[in-house]
């Protein structure tokens, strides 16, 4: 018996379903090679168990496993020890912390406005506050907050974050009624330039092309490769690549074949063992993404968990060659975590 199923009681599955669409060959010129780079050819199976981790209803509450109470928590992130669990906490406009191994939940920081978005780097944690469209750093050991710098008016409406694996830049979907676009913002100079879409030729649209042709419709998630050579964007009901190295934005083909493939992703991405997993909040599901060798058949597994709520947010950890990843999710009030085999 593992330690998580002795700490969290995980029930145990193995169901598990697969949707399959062709892949449109002539779409592939460009980004599908980037995007292949960084996809495991094998398929997880999601039989290694799902277990809440803290919370459980709308509130307020510090507290141990289902005892504390979140409101609307819209980003998580774990630490590189995967030792804590940081948390932000909409509804309650803090930033909760939860020890792993015991299950405790307490507040690292607070005095926020709407956080829906956190990354890590550098000790630091990076903040999206929607309200005030505005990116807070908060110290990881002591949980003092401070405003990043950034000039005032930068954003209209940040909605998602994403970190380089270097630490110095993040990406940010920011949006409003003129358009969306996805910022670059340089963590030590403090500048801001655009780097994909368009937050000024409105109204928001799905169009694929050079970066600055290219538009987007409804993006609530993103992440960034491993390499930091591009991003992926969760866009309404599909799944967008943004090749820096080539200039492109592309949708990746194949993967909106149905009311539960993965194109239907309302918010989030994560990464797992080279994988892309998705939260979608359409179909209440965790999924996976597999690219099969060369470009015939893309593969979206579905967790079939049937009790999430509304899974928006997602962490990942690669975990041991024999014990498959670990995906922790915001889900409704609660914070649950999966074990892939």
């Amino acid at each position: 018996m593992s330690i998580f199923t002795r700490l969290f009681g995980i029930r145990q599955t193995g169901r598990y379903l697969r949707l399959f669409a062709p892949l449109l060959l002539v779409a592939l010129s460009g980004c599908f090679d980037l995007f292949s780079e960084h996809l495991d050819n094998s398929s997880p199976s999601f039989s290694g168990g799902l277990a809440t981790l803290a919370g459980g209803s709308r509130g307020f509450a510090e507290g141990i496993g289902t005892a504390a109470r979140f409101d609307t928590p819209s980003g998580i992130v774990v630490d590189y020890k995967e030792e804590y669990l940081y948390v932000a906490d909409t509804g309650n406009n803090r930033i909760r912390k939860i020890e792993i191994a015991t299950r405790e939940v307490t507040t690292l920081a607070e005095g926020f406005d709407e956080p829906r978005s956190i990354v890590q780097g550098g000790g630091r944690l990076y903040v999206a506050d929607e309200s005030i469209e505005h990116i807070h750093e908060v110290d990881m050991a002591t949980g003092a907050v401070r405003a990043l710098g950034i000039a005032a008016g930068s954003f209209a409406k940040l909605v998602g974050l994403a970190i380089h694996p270097s630490g110095n830049t993040l990406y940010g979907l920011d949006g409003s009624g003129l358009g969306v676009c996805i910022r670059e913002i340089n963590v030590n100079t403090k500048a801001v330039t655009e780097r994909a879409g368009s937050c000024r030729a409105g109204p928001a649209e799905r169009r694929d092309g050079s970066l600055t042709e290219a538009r987007f419709a409804q993006p609530h998630g993103i992440g960034v490769l491993f390499d930091g050579r591009g991003l992926l964007v969760a866009d309404g009901d599909a799944i967008r690549l943004i090749d820096f190295g080539k200039s492109q934005v592309s949708t990746i083909p194949g993967l909106a074949a149905g009311p539960h493939a993965v194109g239907f992703v309302n918010f989030g991405t994560g990464w797992g063992r080279g994988a892309t997993y998705i939260a979608d909040g359409n179909a209440n599901r965790i999924k996976h993404i597999v690219h099969r060798g060369s470009v015939e058949t893309a593969e979206a597994v579905d967790s079939m968990f049937g009790d999430f709520i509304r899974p928006i947010a997602i962490a990942t950890v690669r975990g041991a060659s024999t014990s498959g990843d670990r995906l922790y999710v915001a889900d409704g009030h609660r914070i649950r975590m999966i074990t892939t085999r």
